[in-house]
């Protein structure tokens, strides 16, 4: 299992405005962005998009949704929002910050992006109805006719070309690094990930590579040459000398100080312990006055129960879909079943004193170190951690498989049923990484 995002995705937003006053503005939002792969090849194809816009961050019910399905060509693809679901431009009329989510196909939506001010263009159709501009009252304006008394500047007097505009020599308190009437003293510098060449910034390459492979890894042999670089081999031997903080008692290298006493039933004689034998007899060993013998098990073993799952089905259990994966045949398996449990209670058991379990385990797609594990009655009788293998695929996503992993185990049972479940820590959906398991045989004696 890859950790990286199933699609790294750049997003452009830009709204359409209108073009004359009061006319509507248009009800889309311009979108451009990129899709690629896990493995960084660029998406090909119709995804489906879907898209959300919220008044929060995190949480909270969609103020509006769409679905569109969008041609992807070489990564690149182009839409517009709210094509096929119309927006309410009144979203922005009504609402301070807005966010928009975006989903691809079944896939977690990104993180949501903060609405910049150029939706908020749309708004702009709402002007002529204005009750107020800038905060002063509609009836506290006057009309473009009104007359001024001589207290006042005249066009003539504020420009010396144009209608009504103020030149520029009138102004007072232009600050310094526009005296000249030129903008050019401010100066910009690329930052972590950026390039700057000229006046044109873009993403630095060999950075952004830097910061993907230090989460993810494309082979085994990748992750294990990094782990190696960090930690030492499980064989490592630690030198007594180089421990910190060893207890007084061991300092000299030699556990001499520890004392020990005959409790009831013992004696010791030396550093000897040996039970207080009474009575007759020879046996070595020791066991209470008044103790049962329990009646002896037999040596052979009786098949209680047996689950073959046959491409026919089967019954009883918690999920019962049978699948293939090459020429295996299980309960469970690819897309069915990822963390969790395949449960079933097996009743009416002959009598006995212990139990045998045995089935074959199979590992489907991108195990990277959960384990699969059986309970008998919530008691934990087996577990193994997997990672996928580098073998070829045989069935499910791509990664490789380890199929038909034996489990046999023994231990005391004496009840006339058992609950087995067989299950896994999983923590993926089961398109990515899922189990399943066959041949199931139940043994008493």
């Amino acid at each position: 299992m890859r950790t990286c995002a199933a699609g790294a995705t750049a997003v452009v937003l830009g709204l359409a405005v209108a073009g004359a006053a009061r006319a509507d503005a248009p009800a889309v939002i311009p979108l451009q962005g990129t899709l690629a792969e896990a493995d960084g090849r660029p998406v090909q194809g119709v995804r489906t998009l879907t898209f959300t816009i919220h008044d929060s961050e995190t949480g909270g019910a969609p103020l509006w949704t769409e679905t569109q399905d969008v041609a992807v060509v070489d990564g690149m693809l182009s839409t517009l929002v709210g094509e096929s679901q119309p927006l309410d431009l009144a979203l922005f009329r009504d609402n301070g910050v807005l966010w928009m989510e975006i989903a691809v196909d079944a896939s977690p939506p990104f993180p949501r992006m903060q609405l910049g001010s150029t939706p908020y263009a749309a708004f702009a159709q709402y002007a002529g109805d204005a009750r107020s501009v800038g905060g002063v009252a509609a009836g506290e304006l006057a009309r473009t006719g009104h007359e001024h008394d001589d207290r006042y500047y005249t066009e003539a007097e504020l420009g010396a070309a144009g209608s009504a505009s103020v030149h520029w020599g009138n102004l007072a308190g232009v600050p310094a690094g526009f005296a000249d009437g030129v903008d050019n003293d401010t100066t910009y510098s690329a930052g972590l990930g950026l390039q700057l060449t000229g006046t044109r910034f873009s993403a630095d390459p060999l950075y952004l590579e830097d910061r993907a492979r230090a989460v993810c890894y494309d082979t085994p042999a990748e992750l294990q040459a990094e782990l190696d670089s960090v930690y030492a081999p499980a064989s490592h031997p630690t030198p007594w000398t180089t421990l910190t903080d060893v207890p007084a008692g061991f300092a000299d290298g030699v556990d001499a100080d520890t004392t020990y006493s005959a409790g009831a039933g013992l004696t010791l004689t030396g550093t000897t312990f040996a039970v207080a034998f009474g009575g007759s007899g020879t046996a070595a060993t020791a066991a209470r006055s008044d103790h049962a013998h329990a009646p002896a098990a037999p040596l052979t073993w009786t098949l209680a129960a047996e689950e073959l799952f046959l491409p026919s089905g089967a019954s009883g259990w918690s999920n019962n879909t049978v699948t293939t994966c090459g020429w295996v045949t299980m309960l469970g398996g690819y897309n069915v079943i990822s963390g969790g449990c395949l449960t079933k209670t097996f009743a009416g058991l002959p009598a006995h004193a212990q139990m045998r379990v045995a089935f074959n385990y199979h590992f489907v797609d991108s195990w990277d170190g959960e384990e699969g594990y059986l309970l008998v009655d919530a008691v934990r009788r087996w577990g193994r951690t997997a990672v996928f293998s580098g073998a070829p695929s045989t069935c499910g996503a791509g990664w490789g498989e380890t199929l038909q992993y034996s489990v046999d185990v023994e231990f005391p049972h004496a009840a006339g049923s058992a609950v087995v479940a067989v299950c896994s820590s999983l923590d993926q959906a089961a398109a990515d990484e899922s189990f399943g398991f066959g041949n199931l045989r139940i043994y008493v004696r």
